[in-house]
């Protein structure tokens, strides 16, 4: 047994190595998130050295400790409880959202084992954060804190379109070129209205934050239902883009609120 009864962890810290040492107790090789060790990949020997390391930390914050007759070392049970929840879950809700002009976007790992909620958040390519949340509702507002999502200003529009996404595609590179008339015309001949066509529009030559959420819930087969959606936005309104089931060549954009997604979510999420 891995797990020392002590009160909950309701917040840790792990280094990369820490969680490579939990992920191996609990026979799991990698966690989403979890990327290439920055220092290259590790021999045999080093690999060693590394989990001796990573244990010592471990004990030295009262986050494990080492059974006296058997030698093994036992892990608090809010440590374990908080990873295992990660590795075993029945439902995951990612999203990656990307400041202004930032390459890389900050990345942000939900879950839910049971009436359990963890989230997991990279906060350098060493260090990975673990938080136990009290409700799954709490975990979706973290989702769209972190998403920027806000209420204020965002309304939305009766209307849809459907359009192929190498069209979108080609109306961002339109945008980027000054070629904004071109880009309207790309999506008037989408046949949304025009109140629709031109909030996008507004909405895409402003330069909006971008973000993407996935959704993943466990099913009978071995591989979990997945939903992909592309957030747009501005302080104006909130876009929703999501793959046209069946047809892989074309997107679905709607505006909505940020109520709209929130229920959206919680549906999925919160059992």
């Amino acid at each position: 047994m891995t797990s020392d009864k002590k009160p909950n962890a309701m917040n840790v810290t792990l280094s990369r190595d820490e969680l490579a040492l939990v992920l191996s107790l609990l026979q799991v090789d990698t966690l989403p998130g979890l990327e290439a060790n920055p220092l290259g990949e590790l021999n045999a020997s080093q690999a060693e050295m590394s989990a001796v390391v990573a244990a010592r930390g471990l004990r030295a914050r009262a986050l494990a400790r080492v059974e006296p007759t058997s030698g093994q070392l036992l892990l608090h049970v809010g440590v374990l409880g908080a990873v295992s929840a990660c590795t075993g879950a029945e439902a995951a809700l990612f999203a990656w959202h990307w400041h202004g002009d930032e390459p890389s976007p900050q990345r942000w790992y939900g879950y839910r084992r049971g009436q359990n909620y963890v989230v997991h958040q990279p906060l350098e390519d060493v260090l990975h954060r673990f938080t136990v949340l009290s409700a799954g509702t709490q975990l979706v507002e973290e989702a769209l804190t972190v998403c920027n999502i806000e209420s204020a200003g965002q309304r939305a529009l009766v209307g849809e379109l459907y359009l192929k996404g190498s069209d979108f595609a080609r109306v961002r590179q339109l945008i980027a070129t000054g070629a904004t008339e071109e880009a309207q015309s790309v999506l008037a001949a989408s046949a949304a209205s025009p109140a629709v066509v031109a909030a996008l529009l507004a909405t895409l030559v402003a330069g909006p934050q971008i973000s993407i959420v996935q959704l993943f819930t466990r099913t009978t087969t071995a591989t979990p239902l997945q939903q992909d959606f592309t957030l747009l936005q501005n302080q104006y309104a909130l876009w929703l883009m999501t793959p046209v089931a069946g047809d892989v060549e074309r997107v679905h954009i709607q505006s909505i609120t940020r109520a709209d997604l929130y229920d959206l979510l919680v549906r999925e999420m919160v059992k």
